[in-house]
């Protein structure tokens, strides 16, 4: 099921002022939902391609899904890490008792599967009283947060928005192999009912006789939460290398004088698609990895960032 819009962006303005974390998100939601449109593409669900900032102010979630035509779906967002076939994934629990899973998507929207459903959306951000917003306005213009927890985060530097880490704009929902079934498409935009509840799952078969093991089920918001063995660390720490560079112990084995500029800084210019940027760079380096530890070759594996930007509604 792809929740990604098919439509292309030819110009590309960027991110959009929002900045949650998981632990900001998770907790017991209520998704709203719109009944099913029948468009035979996605349902534009008042968005602009791309997202801009102005074009999202002006979105109202209740023209969008009317009260009179939704029908409300409960769903906690755990902050349990559960390994299904063979992948950590974040476990997601329905008021029927439905397991899926959940994810960020970068700082600035979530994606939920439960029950042969996907739900897409990004968060909700809004003008100060007095503030007027623009294109182009992104985290650095954020001057607070709500639905925000747990301390240790960088005060926000803005005078013009307030990001909601407990709500969002209008998003999608797809039912099945959405793409087969013009129907089974719509829109929706979620609320954040209340904090985590913490879901019990048994160790035993998963699908296709799989362990289904809890990975971790702590409250990550517990003051202690990084209860470490600092023993075992100082003492594995002795065994490692001051310094290593993947970069430059593959450059040993390339021809004299080649120059690698995979990490060097780029200019992102007016995309500010930092999270494009970072993920194809981490990407194309563990490929070069994986190829010199096969291989003992140096080969300059570079992958382009511009697809993972072309086709999203967030840029």
């Amino acid at each position: 099921m792809k929740l990604l819009l098919t439509a292309c962006a030819t110009v590309v303005l960027g991110d959009v002022p929002n900045h949650c974390l998981m632990r900001d998100v998770a907790g017991m939601w209520t998704f709203e939902q719109g009944p099913a449109v029948d468009e035979g593409h996605y349902p534009s669900c008042g968005h602009t391609f791309p997202n801009t900032a102005e074009a999202l102010l002006t979105l109202d979630v209740h023209q969008i899904v009317p009260p009179a035509t939704k029908s409300d779906l409960k769903v906690n967002l755990t902050e349990t890490v559960v390994v299904r076939d063979g992948q950590r994934r974040l476990l997601a629990v329905d008021e029927h008792g439905n397991e899926g899973f959940w994810t960020m998507v970068f700082d600035t929207a979530m994606e939920v599967r439960i029950a042969n459903r996907s739900f897409y959306a990004p968060f909700l951000f809004s003008e100060l009283p007095g503030q007027v917003g623009q294109n182009g306005d992104r985290m650095a213009h954020i001057a607070e947060a709500k639905g925000t927890r747990g301390g240790g985060r960088i005060p926000f530097q803005g005078d013009i928005y307030t990001c909601h880490c407990d709500a969002t704009s209008s998003g999608w929902w797809s039912l099945g192999a959405a793409p087969a079934y013009p129907s089974s498409r719509g829109c929706f935009f979620g609320r954040r009912d209340g904090a985590v509840r913490q879901v019990d799952v048994l160790r035993g078969p998963g699908k296709d006789g799989e362990e289904n093991v809890v990975v971790d089920d702590r409250d990550v918001h517990a003051e202690n939460q990084h209860d470490y063995d600092f023993g075992l660390v100082q003492a594995h720490s002795q065994t490692l290398p001051k310094h290593f560079d993947w970069k430059m112990e593959m450059l040993k084995h390339a021809p004299p004088g080649t120059v690698d500029p995979l990490t060097d800084q780029d200019s992102q210019g007016a995309c500010g698609s930092c999270y494009a940027f970072a993920a194809t760079t981490a990407l194309a380096m563990r490929f070069r990895i994986a190829i010199w530890k096969k291989h003992s070759k140096f080969v300059p594996v570079d992958l382009s960032w511009r697809g993972g930007t072309r086709c999203s509604p967030q840029t």
